[in-house]
C-alpha cells in the first residue's frame, strides 16, 4: 500500500503544479472492496447497502473449511465511505457458533458415529485495496 502511494505521488510531482483537476483528483480517491460473505447472511447486507446506496457485483463462489455457499462482493467506493461500508459489512455478518455433524461412521468402532463438533462460521472476509484508475461508462 506505501508503494502505491509512492508512486501516486510521483506521478504527481512529474506533472508540475497543483491544479484544479489534482484537487478533484485527490477528492475522489477510490478504493476495492472485496468481501467474501456467506449465503445465509448476504440478502441481510444486499438490503443494507442497497437501501444505503451503494452499488457492487456479485460473484458466486465457495470454500473454506466447510465448503459452503459464499457471495464475493466488489465494490468500488469513495475513500471517505470506506468505514462505513465496512460497518455495514461488521453488522451483518457475524460470526456464530454452530455444531456440525461429521455423519461419517468410524469402521474401526464398529459404526460409531462421533459427536457433533462445535464450529464457528459466518463473519466475512475483507480486503481493502487502493484502485489507480476508476472509470464508469
Amino acid at each position: 500500500m506505501a508503494s502505491s502511494s509512492r508512486n501516486r505521488q510521483r506521478r504527481k510531482e512529474a506533472r508540475g503544479p497543483r491544479t484544479e483537476a489534482d484537487a478533484d483528483e485527490e477528492e475522489g480517491q477510490m478504493k476495492l472492496i472485496l468481501a467474501i460473505v456467506r449465503d445465509d447472511t448476504m440478502r441481510v447486507l444486499n438490503e443494507t447497502l442497497t437501501d444505503a446506496g451503494y452499488m457492487f457485483t456479485k460473484v458466486a463462489s465457495s470454500g473454506g473449511f466447510l465448503k459452503l455457499g459464499n457471495t464475493t462482493l466488489l465494490m468500488g467506493v469513495e475513500d471517505a465511505k470506506v468505514e462505513e461500508v465496512l460497518m455495514m459489512i461488521k453488522d451483518c455478518c457475524k460470526t456464530r457458533q454452530e455444531y456440525m455433524s461429521l455423519g461419517v461412521p468410524i469402521p474401526s468402532q464398529g459404526g460409531f458415529v462421533p459427536p457433533p463438533v462445535k464450529v464457528a462460521h459466518g463473519g466475512a472476509t475483507v480486503f481493502v485495496m487502493d484502485v489507480e484508475s476508476f472509470i464508469k461508462v
